[in-house]
Formats: C-alpha cells, sequence, structure tokens
C-alpha cells in the first residue's frame, strides 16, 4: 500500500496535500490511502509544511485508532520536548490554571449531583459549597 514510501515529495503533491487537508477535510488516513504513503509521513509532510503540527495530528491519530500511549520513555521525551522552551514562570501559571479549573469542575459536579434529602435540608448548601 506505501509504494510511494521513501519518494520526494513533488510541488503538485505538496499542493494536493494542503488542498486534501485544508480544503477538502480528510483524514490523515484518508490522505495516506491517496498518496500511497504511510500515515506518519503524511502527518511529518503536513508538519512540515506548516499545515498542521505533528503532536496534534498525533493525539488525533491515537484518538481516532483507540491506541494508547504507554511507552513511558517516548511519553517523557514528547512532554520534556513540549516543556523544554516553556519559561518556569509560565509553567507555573499553567500548573495553577490546571488547579483552578479541577477546582471549578468539582464544584460543578457538586451542584450537578440530584440533591439528598437530610433531615428536610437539600444537601446543596453554601457551607458545604464553599468547603470544596
Amino acid at each position: 500500500m506505501n509504494t510511494r514510501s521513501n519518494k520526494q515529495w513533488s510541488v503538485n503533491e505538496c499542493l494536493q496535500l494542503q488542498r486534501e487537508y485544508e480544503l477538502l477535510g480528510l483524514s490523515v488516513d484518508e490522505i495516506a490511502v491517496k498518496h500511497k504513503r504511510s500515515t506518519r509521513a503524511i502527518m511529518f509532510k503536513l508538519a512540515q509544511e506548516g499545515f498542521a503540527d505533528y503532536n496534534a495530528l498525533y493525539a488525533q491519530q491515537v484518538a481516532i485508532s483507540g491506541n494508547v500511549v504507554i511507552d513511558q520513555e517516548v511519553l517523557e521525551t514528547k512532554i520534556d520536548y513540549l516543556v523544554a522552551g516553556v519559561e518556569p514562570k509560565l509553567l507555573e501559571e499553567m500548573r495553577q490554571a490546571c488547579e483552578r479549573c479541577e477546582q471549578l469542575l468539582k464544584k460543578m459536579r457538586y451542584f450537578m449531583q440530584p440533591p439528598k434529602q437530610t433531615q428536610g435540608k437539600s444537601k446543596c448548601s453554601m457551607s458545604e459549597y464553599c468547603e470544596l
């Protein structure tokens, strides 16, 4: 199926790749079949040409296929790569933002649950909410 493996990309093929991805909205798998190349080659070329982010494409492929990346070394390398260019101050701000989101989700889940009646009072009291 990958009969064009290791073949050089022509200008026309790159233009076709851009049209299929951006205008037609074809999936990476569909584009790979049309170009007779591997999905990884398509993802690399899309990233190289600036049409898409490789990490986003990779995550999308994992989500579609249902596969889970369990190789800890690969996972840590990808995280190191993503974090390498980020300033420590920005990393701390991102961590704090994640904590705030977790707190908000916890509070939202609290109010989304049906109230339990305990001795005539509903579960959702302001004092209980503030303790979250």
